[in-house]
């Protein structure tokens, strides 16, 4: 069995910090496929094929990470640093050439933030806390 081919650093950083779901990579795909067309909600729910809902947060998202803009009732591939554009390049060329490796990343990368943040509050339950004097504590 052959070993998994790591994905590049610029896209490992894409998935870890901003494009973190399937609905994310799926709307960044369609606007770099069109980098200079706007588009609008109702045709990238047709496109993708996926609820309007989940498209419209990933999206917003999106234009809150800088990735995308708005353009009036629609949404288009935002100028960004020439880093970040490859970067984006490198992603979507990935996705539409072996969909799965890029799926399983971002699978494993979801997992472990439920991992940590399970461990996160189980380790909070046992945390002690100082409680003020009257209110069950000691005063000690």
């Amino acid at each position: 069995m052959s070993e998994p081919i790591e994905l590049p650093e610029d896209v490992q950083r894409l998935l870890t910090t901003t494009v973190d779901s399937f609905e994310k990579i799926e709307v960044l795909l369609l606007a770099w496929q069109q980098p200079d067309l706007p588009w609008t909600l109702a045709e990238a729910v047709a496109r993708i094929r996926l609820p309007a809902d989940g498209i419209a947060a990933a999206a917003d998202e999106l234009v809150a990470d800088r990735l995308l803009l708005r353009v009036g009732a629609g949404y288009r591939l935002a100028p960004v640093a020439d880093a970040d554009r490859a970067a984006t390049a490198a992603l979507c060329e990935l996705y539409v050439s072996d969909r799965l490796r890029v799926l399983k990343e971002l699978t494993a990368l979801a997992m472990d933030r439920i991992r940590s943040s399970a461990a996160r509050a189980f380790s909070d339950a046992f945390r002690f806390r100082r409680r003020g004097p009257g209110k069950g504590g000691s005063d000690a």
